[in-house]
């Protein structure tokens, strides 16, 4: 977090540990029964998301205050299986659902999700990456679709994401399969 406490997840005993590196001292912040937090990521305002694998929830963590600030269902619900998740410099949360091999963004300001399908099944994500570039702060030179997330499957390599298109390297080099996300995403869905 933005005061250098380290954050992690306690996927069976449901908690959210810190640890103090100046002392030492660990303390936990219960996630709930059934939550089984997976991944843990800071966004821009210094705020933390935490996908619940058990449950199918998104959690927002005060992390000075050290509390849960809110919880969000996922688009795909408590069957999901949300895994790997990342925030973008505009403070968007990416997070995929494992099990329906989507990848859902939420919009923070408006509490609502947008899903975009994978285009092929048994994807698996297990890391999210976002490179922090955004269309108003891109560096000079690069093109306006410059914002990029990575997300890595450990069996078949990495899925690279852009702003309306996925690509999964191949076995052949330099193929991509690519699949439009703009044409193939549902429309937003309102959070709670």
């Amino acid at each position: 977090d933005k005061q250098g406490n380290v954050w992690f997840c306690r996927f069976s005993a449901d908690l959210l540990g810190r640890l103090d590196p100046k002392t030492g001292e660990i303390t936990t912040l219960s996630t709930g029964p059934g939550s089984r937090p997976r991944r843990i990521a800071t966004a821009p305002d210094g705020t933390l998301w935490v996908t619940y694998y058990g449950n199918g929830k998104l959690g927002q963590i005060d992390p000075v205050a050290r509390k849960v600030v809110r919880e969000l269902e996922m688009p795909a619900g408590a069957a999901g299986g949300p895994y790997a998740v990342t925030v973008d410099a505009k403070g968007r949360v990416w997070a995929n659902e494992i099990q329906t091999d989507t990848v859902a963004m939420l919009d923070p300001a408006t509490l609502q999700f947008r899903v975009f399908k994978l285009p092929s099944s048994g994807v698996g994500i297990r890391k999210a990456i976002v490179d922090g570039h955004d269309l108003e702060n891109r560096p000079p030179g690069r093109p306006a679709r410059s914002a990029r997330m990575a997300m890595a499957k450990a069996e078949s390599g990495v899925w690279a994401a852009g702003l309306e298109t996925m690509a999964q390297p191949t076995a052949s080099a330099g193929a991509t399969l690519r699949a439009s996300i703009s044409s193939s995403a549902p429309e937003p869905r309102p959070g709670p």
